[in-house]
């Protein structure tokens, strides 16, 4: 059996291709991951509050067609 990963305390995300269509948010697990020569970049810094388990459920219902 595989031990399972941890989540990181601590994490940045920067916005890849800002102000495009395709702009979306990458999570990245050091400053030095965010940087771009020449640049200057907007960093958000996360940390862990707490990590919390759901657990659900999965209901079958058969509906026969009529």
């Amino acid at each position: 059996m595989a031990t399972p990963r941890t989540f990181p305390s601590e994490f940045y995300i920067t916005v890849e291709e800002e102000g495009s269509d395709s702009e979306f948010f990458q999570p990245n697990l050091s400053l030095e991951e965010c940087g771009r020569i020449g640049q200057k970049i907007r960093v958000g810094r996360y940390m862990l509050h707490e990590v919390i388990t759901i657990v659900t459920d999965v209901i079958v219902k058969n509906t026969s067609p009529r």
